[in-house]
């Protein structure tokens, strides 16, 4: 319907726009848009077809209804649920408050209504898609970040995506991991960044600041290595100290020594090493390697820096993710 929209946002899924009209009490119908970036465009109208039919426009993708009276004799939406409202005299539908707002803002979705971190969100509600989401990990300045959802139980928060200076020459010492986050006391050698990346392919890093407040487990994602995560023992990459991991494969990529984890952290100035059984630079699972006058930056499945990584692989990458 066209003319009569006072108000638009996104949402994920047709219930939460139903639900919005419902709130509103001077909406009369919605407009639904079709799947764009992870989410939906609902509009309120402060009209129907009904009193306006010459308004009721055919948009590809687009599904228009008139508003309902929710609840009674039927079920709740998952954002809401059935309650007697004594003002009213009857049941109805009603935000969950640990999830939304009264309004049924949907946590993560604007700056008003940002969360912690990724795992947060995802522990008021599993329904959350991975998609981006706003978080303020330090109860300061708000700012959209990557959520992975789905991934070992999900709620991680992306907190860097690196790409590789020379994947082609990938043992050549002048290759490393770019750009950089702001380790400490860390080497100028690659671009440095302090942005969030907003998906596994934008290359960037998150202040290494906020990463402690987000979690202490981590996520190594690569599509040339193997998927793990680890928790810390007496080593941390986010309190960035040195010693002993708990790791386990998330996700086997390569078919080469199958069942081999790193089990310990290093971490220098070029950047940090997951370890095998070992603390010499002849153990690196992962060599997340920012300078380029060291060795590579080794992606070995089996933790012996070797060139064991997945080779003629399309925009090789890496992410970091922290819950």
């Amino acid at each position: 319907m066209s003319k009569h929209v006072t108000d638009k946002f996104d949402v994920f899924d047709e219930d939460h726009c139903r639900l919005r009209c419902y709130f509103e009490d001077s909406c009369f119908s919605y407009n639904f848009g079709p799947l764009e970036g992870g989410v939906h465009k609902c509009e309120l109208n402060d009209e129907d077809s009904a009193s306006h039919p010459t308004d009721l426009v055919q948009r590809k993708g687009w599904v228009y209804q008139t508003a309902e009276v929710l609840c009674a004799d039927k079920v709740c939406p998952a954002y809401a649920v059935c309650r007697y409202d004594g003002y009213e005299e009857r049941e109805r539908c009603m935000c969950r408050e640990v999830i939304i707002g009264q309004s049924c803002e949907v946590l993560g979705m604007d700056q008003s209504s940002a969360v912690a971190s990724c795992g947060r969100l995802k522990s008021f509600s599993p329904s959350f898609p991975t998609a981006v989401y706003w978080i303020n990990p330090n109860d300061s300045v708000a700012f959209q970040a990557f959520c992975d959802m789905e991934t070992d139980g999900g709620g991680w928060t992306l907190v860097y995506s690196y790409t590789f200076i020379d994947y082609e020459d990938f043992t050549n010492r002048s290759n490393a991991i770019t750009p950089r986050p702001d380790w400490p006391d860390g080497n100028n050698e690659v671009p440095l960044s302090t942005t969030a990346p907003l998906n596994e392919t934008h290359y960037a890093a998150m202040r290494f600041d906020l990463w402690s407040l987000i979690g202490e487990e981590v996520l190594i994602k690569s599509n040339i290595n193997n998927w793990i995560s680890c928790l810390p023992d007496n080593g941390s990459l986010v309190d960035w100290k040195n010693g002993r991991l708990s790791c386990k494969v998330i996700k086997d990529l390569s078919n080469l020594c199958p069942g081999v984890v790193p089990d310990r952290i290093k971490a220098i100035k070029c950047g940090v090493r997951f370890r095998v059984g070992g603390n010499t630079g002849k153990h690196n699972y992962y060599n997340l390697n920012v300078c380029t006058s060291s060795v590579s930056p080794h992606h070995d499945p089996c933790g012996q820096s070797k060139p064991n990584y997945l080779k003629n692989v399309q925009n090789p990458h890496g992410n970091v993710f922290i819950r």
